[in-house]
């Protein structure tokens, strides 16, 4: 018999066969100490639940869990454990652990004790369920570092089950602490043998948490907490899964060494040591780890071969392995590697468009200022598809100023899609530009002077992107655009033109300041300048009219004549301006503008008279007297141009209600119908076409009008009568031809009928000729007349004289008699065509 003292002092006598259970009993029972075996550390339930199961144990011969205490909770079982524990009985105790690790699996959220988890680890639990959960439950309690948690997980690395193995790993990797040397000795030493893939990768993961970078002085030492890294490079080989390749290029950046050759191969997978992994892996996502690896361990490394690795990821189709491209091309190039500039050039191709931004950023750390990244960004500008990105790498590598003159520069490259492509390339980096664009006018207008065409019409469109981006182009371009206007080629005039068009009323009056100078060259030149006004003078500005002045005052009968056609075109519509400024020219004291401003004046109101326009009283009140002037002066040259003012202001006049001008207008012309001292019967004729107006109205002007060409009819001179005849018969005596003319009035048909009549008493043949042609064939429409004498009269001036003769000089010659046989004799040969007065 032995008795047992509990710890609350409780005496148990029990048996020497419950005594020979326990070694602990049995040893101090016959040690012979004394005859109570004091157990400091098991209570007195305890130590009965522990005598009772004895006691069942010498019934049944077998070690059997009570079902009443099983079902008191985990913490009655700890009690029966540790007592049992104490006692030396590791089959009862084994069967706590084993109950223990069942409620954890059969229950969520039991509560058990660290101790007792950590037993039950020690103990080795074979079921792989139950050493999974209670492997869960220490990495639930444990606290971070515990070392005697991390001691008895570290028992299970080896389990059979590759479930607890995982668990084993993932428990060791939530409680160790960076560099721990027994954990990462049991990580490697498992990853050496560890045949399942997906504990394999656990324990790649794990290492990279817990395993320390390896360093020089490491190698020396021959530490434990440092990874052996042949062992993780292993599982960058194809073989392995996508999985495994990024959790070991993960493991290779956290543990290698910093510019460990090895390594570096590694992730590069390059010939000979690898083939196909790490940054150039068939895996996107192995390749993004390779690359995060890569730039953890180059340091100061400067291979070449590492850098051309890591710049050929530039053009990755995966963008994560782009961006991390950057950022380890950031690491280790300088600026100016040409490895990395033509990496990134070929980034902005059209053959990667998914690569263009990280092109952008690559020439960004390398090429600022560089001239061969800036050659190559220029290439890549002339493709409308890669132009955007390529001119945003422009102005990341230059300044604003160095990228706008660069762009123009390749106006003069001899590639044609190069030089097409400045203008947009323009037009992007004007509009990303805030400050003063002065400059870009000035470079330009060098081109315009360009020996080639191509080069200037490419220039000419440059210059459209400034409209296009808000800026303004310089007054001294506006002129050297204005010059292109009058290019040798016509491709060059059409592109100055198109741009012109798009300027505003002041540039376009810039533009053609300088072209008025030209009128003064030859023809094709003033052809063109005409041109250039009658295109870009709109819409109607009075200030285009004043461009003309100097032209009009001109002593070169071609130039006057070129101002007055580009006046005529311009001011339709607006005719009172033009006459305001021809009565201007009229009262200068120079000849040769008083000759441009009559000739103006007679345009203004040609266009006035053919699109029956009112002109403003004040006007025709001062237009009247300025060429009844030019009538009455001594110079021929005047008098032919006020002459040629004559219609038109009949016309003007005779639609208005002045009477007084008409009448004083009508004396003039009187006198001008009857004038014999010029040789080519110009003022007969100007002033018979300037009666004419008055007769085709049916008021108190026709009928003065009328009695003006009776008392004609009636002059000694017979060419006077025929002129007068002519005039009543309205015919085109201005040399015009009229398709439609106006149908006479009967009452001034028949007094036209009674004044040929008596004619028909002429002494002259030639009068009576007419007199019958006319009585028989009528008077409506009929143009023969006219056009026979102006015929027969200028025939025969040319034969006798010589001189040709125009409006603006007419010489002095001697007067020739023409026959009236010869002068009647065309009547017989039949219609011809119309003789132009000039």
């Amino acid at each position: 018999m032995a008795r047992l003292k509990s710890s609350d002092g409780d005496i148990f006598e029990v048996g020497d066969g419950i005594v020979a259970l326990s070694p602990v009993l049995a040893s101090v029972a016959d040690s012979g100490d004394g005859d109570e075996i004091p157990l400091p550390l098991v209570d007195s339930l305890a130590l009965r639940w522990v005598l009772a199961h004895c006691q069942e144990y010498r019934v049944q011969g077998r070690w059997v869990l009570s079902k009443k205490l099983s079902k008191g909770g985990p913490s009655d079982l700890e009690k029966l454990l540790w007592a049992a524990d104490f006692l030396a009985l590791d089959r009862l105790a084994s069967l706590c652990l084993a109950k223990l690790a069942g409620l954890l699996l059969q229950e969520q959220g039991t509560k058990i004790s660290l101790r007792a988890l950590c037993r039950c680890l020690e103990f080795g639990l074979k079921l792989p369920e139950l050493a999974v959960a209670v492997l869960q439950a220490v990495q639930e309690q444990a606290a971070f570092g515990d070392e005697t948690a991390l001691s008895a997980v570290s028992r299970c690395r080896a389990h059979a089950a590759a479930a607890v193995r995982l668990a084993t790993v993932k428990a060791l990797e939530m409680l160790a602490p960076k560099g721990h040397a027994v954990v990462t000795q049991c990580l490697q030493s498992r990853l050496q043998i560890e045949a399942e893939e997906e504990v394999q990768l656990a324990i790649l993961l794990a290492l990279v948490k817990v395993g320390a970078k390896e360093s020089a002085s490491s190698q020396a030492s021959a530490s434990q907490n440092f990874v052996d890294i042949h062992n993780v490079l292993r599982f960058l080989g194809p073989n392995c899964s996508a999985a495994i390749r990024e959790a070991a290029a993960q493991a290779v950046g956290s543990l290698a060494q910093i510019g460990s050759a090895q390594a570096l191969a590694a992730l590069i997978g390059s010939p000979p040591v690898y083939l196909r992994q790490g940054i150039t892996d068939s895996a996107p996502r192995v390749r993004r780890e390779s690359l995060r690896s890569l730039q953890q361990l180059v340091g100061n490394c400067k291979s070449i071969h590492v850098l051309s690795g890591i710049a050929a990821r530039l053009q990755d189709t995966d963008d994560g392995v782009r961006k991390e491209a950057v950022k380890a091309v950031a690491l280790i190039s300088r600026p100016g590697d040409v490895i990395v500039i033509r990496a990134a050039l070929a980034c902005l191709g059209p053959g990667c468009p998914w690569a263009l931004s990280v092109g952008v950023q690559a020439l960004q750390l390398v090429g600022r200022g560089d001239a061969a990244a800036i050659a190559g960004v220029l290439q890549h500008m002339k493709d409308p598809k890669t132009r955007m990105p390529a001119a945003q790498a422009l102005l990341q590598i230059s300044t604003v100023q160095e990228a706008l003159r660069s762009c123009i520069s390749c106006l003069v490259s001899p590639d044609v899609q190069m030089r097409n492509s400045v203008p947009e390339c323009l037009l992007i980096l004007l509009r990303q530009c805030l400050s003063p664009v002065g400059f870009v006018s000035s470079d330009l207008l060098r081109y315009l002077c360009h020996r080639a065409f191509e080069v200037r019409r490419a220039t000419l469109a440059a210059f459209g992107s400034l409209p296009l981006a808000g800026k303004k182009i310089l007054p001294t371009a506006l002129r050297g655009i204005g010059c292109r206007l009058l290019d040798r080629h016509h491709a060059v005039r059409a592109a100055a033109a198109e741009l012109a068009r798009t300027f505003g009323p002041e540039e376009r009056l810039r533009v053609l300041s300088p072209l008025t100078r030209h009128l003064a060259h030859r023809k094709g030149r003033r052809r063109l300048v005409v041109g250039a006004f009658r295109r870009l003078a709109t819409p109607w500005d009075k200030r285009y009219l004043e461009l003309l002045i100097p032209s009009l005052k001109s002593r070169q009968v071609s130039v006057q004549k070129a101002g007055i056609e580009i006046a005529r075109r311009l001011s339709s519509g607006h005719e009172s301006t033009g006459i305001e400024k021809a009565l201007n020219l009229v009262q200068e004291k120079c000849a040769s503008a008083k000759t441009g401003g009559y000739l103006l004046l007679a345009s203004m109101l040609g266009r006035c008279s053919a699109a029956q326009n009112q002109v403003p009283a004040s006007l025709l009140q001062s237009a009247v007297p300025a060429v009844i002037a030019g009538i009455q002066s001594r110079e021929i040259s005047l008098r032919c141009a006020a002459a040629a003012c004559s219609p038109g202001l009949s016309s003007v006049v005779a639609a208005s209600a002045d009477m007084t001008a008409s009448v004083e207008w009508l004396d003039v012309l009187a006198a001008g119908l009857v004038d014999s001292s010029d040789p080519s019967r110009f003022m007969q004729l100007s002033a018979a076409a300037a009666i004419q107006p008055f007769l085709a109205h049916s008021n108190a002007c026709s009928r003065l009008a009328l009695e003006v060409i009776m008392g004609a009819m009636l002059h000694r001179d017979w060419e006077v009568r025929w002129t007068a005849v002519a005039a009543l018969l309205q015919v085109p005596l201005d040399g015009t031809t009229r398709s439609d003319p106006a149908r006479m009035p009967e009452s001034l048909a028949s007094e036209i009928r009674t004044a040929i009549c008596r004619l028909q008493s002429e002494k002259q043949q030639a009068v009576r000729d007419v007199a019958d042609y006319v009585l028989s064939k009528g008077l409506h429409g009929d143009h023969q007349l006219c056009q026979l004498a102006l015929r027969t009269s200028h025939a025969q001036k040319n034969s006798s004289s010589g001189c040709v003769r125009g409006i603006h000089s007419v010489k002095r010659v001697r007067r020739n008699r023409v026959p009236a046989q010869r002068f009647a004799k065309p009547l017989k040969l039949g219609p011809v065509q119309p003789v132009r007065l000039e």
